[in-house]
């Protein structure tokens, strides 16, 4: 049997996600040996409770996985999971990737070391409008994927520079792939099948869904080696993708605009705390080039040897130790009062956090940042939008103005703290809802500036 009918098998778990899946395969080498389990051996992975434990047993009650993957196939003949070789390697590196990735388009490969996400506002100016133009075309002129959400805006912009100029683009959908939306967009999706590719970790036929739209960004940010923010301002999407592109330790470029424009805000935020600044096309181009190449050791898929389940280990390792240097550090998660203010992080502050993303980083990453010190310094690039920047912008009005919430939103909002960090596997265990609908609602908790993430996948309420 095929290790990807397992992986297919897993996702359709209820309360099972990518997190869970990688900790299964982790745990058992590969997904197979994980559906045959012991109930025992189950219970130890890190986040399978009672409520997982039910679900997996009638799910393996009812699923015969390789009937499942023929019966999927039918109506979805060309999606990846981690272990096909075929599935992104640069998407491997993220905590949670999608168990499944939908494909549709003409691309069937391109060179991960030059994709590059340019994002932004749904809203843009004129400004924000011709840059994004600019800057999707000069990239391919310059042979590298531009890689975008097919947004109505500054997504949509840099997709139609790219095709201008014959570039290859990457849509990341928030839908199934077969369906458009915006529906202004249907052009623009239809160019994209002729010539590029659309990605979704939804399968055909899934209609467009609020809770979707937060999740694509982790995807966006993980298949790039840098991403570019045009025009954002202070509560955009688009800054959740340039926070997870922290994250997952890739570049990040943010284009300057004036005072006076409220699209323009978070990327001037950005830009203060470490982003690099956009003076013009060739200076970003320039930039672009000098990224070391990644070794192919960096793009290793997860597989069943214990080479592969070490990585996995260190990576986890890594994690823990940024998560627990940083709680021991602020105190159990409370800020100073600098950290409150609008002022900068001191210098002790920011190389510990620098520390702790070195930490995590896999080798060939670290390798890749070792070879670029002699052009450029770490230091500026670390960006600090883990939590200080959204607690400054709550602080400073000392309220907050929510929309309505979902009754997944209130209920976590109603179990985070404001001062003690949860982490993830907890809030799914005491919330018992699909992780990745929790983790969706966490991302639009996040962009209202209500919650903040910290290292390790834990969380704190801000409101």
């Amino acid at each position: 049997m095929t290790e990807r009918a397992y992986w297919l098998a897993w996702s359709q778990v209820e309360g099972v996600g990518p997190i869970t899946m990688r900790r299964l395969q982790q745990q058992f080498g590969s997904l197979r040996v994980a559906w045959g389990a012991q109930n025992s051996d189950l219970r130890s992975v890190q986040g399978i409770g009672t409520a997982n434990m039910n679900a997996i047993a009638t799910a393996r009650k009812f699923i015969q996985p390789e009937q499942l993957l023929q019966d999927h196939l039918r109506q979805n003949p060309r999606f990846w999971t981690p272990s096909d070789p075929e599935y992104p390697k640069l998407l491997l590196e993220i905590p949670d990737p999608p168990a499944l990735l939908y494909g549709a388009g003409k691309i069937t490969i391109w060179d991960q070391n030059r994709a590059i996400a340019v994002v932004g506002t749904r809203h843009p100016s004129a400004y924000g409008v011709k840059w994004a133009r600019k800057i999707g075309r000069a990239l391919a002129v310059n042979g590298f994927t531009v890689v975008s959400g097919l947004a109505d805006g500054i997504d949509g912009e840099a997709h139609r520079g790219c095709l201008d100029a014959k570039g290859q683009t990457i849509a990341v959908v928030g839908t199934g792939v077969d369906r458009v939306f915006p529906s202004a967009n249907y052009a623009l999706h239809q160019q994209i099948l002729r010539s590029g590719l659309i990605l979704s970790e939804y399968p055909y036929g899934t209609e467009p869904g609020r809770a979707n739209f937060p999740r694509r960004n982790r995807i966006i940010a993980g298949l790039c080696r840098a991403t570019i923010i045009i025009e954002a301002p202070r509560k955009s999407g688009a800054l959740i993708t340039a926070h997870q592109a922290n994250e997952y330790n890739r570049d990040v470029y943010a284009l300057p605009n004036s005072l006076d424009f409220p699209q323009g805000q978070g990327c001037l935020d950005l830009i203060s705390r470490g982003a690099q600044l956009i003076m013009s096309e060739k200076q970003l181009i320039e930039a672009l080039e000098a990224m070391p190449r990644l070794d192919p050791i960096g793009f290793e898929l997860l597989s069943e040897s214990n080479d592969s389940k070490a990585r996995i280990n260190r990576l986890v390792e890594a994690a823990t130790q940024a998560e627990a240097q940083r709680m021991a550090q602020t105190g159990n998660g409370r800020k100073s009062s600098n950290s409150r203010s609008g002022s900068s992080p001191n210098a002790s502050s920011s190389a510990r956090r620098s520390t702790a993303k070195s930490n995590s980083r896999s080798n060939s990453k670290a390798a890749a940042r070792s070879t670029a010190n002699n052009k450029r310094s770490l230091e500026p690039q670390t960006i600090e939008v883990i939590v200080e920047p959204v607690a400054e912008i709550i602080s400073e009005a000392n309220k907050i103005d929510l929309p309505p919430l979902s009754k997944l939103q209130e209920q976590l909002m109603d179990l985070l703290d404001p001062v003690d960090l949860t982490s993830f596997d907890a809030i799914v265990q005491k919330v018992n809802q699909d992780a990745g609908e929790i983790s969706a609602a966490l991302l639009e908790l996040e962009l209202y500036g209500a919650v903040a993430q910290a290292p390790g996948m834990h969380y704190q309420r801000l409101v």
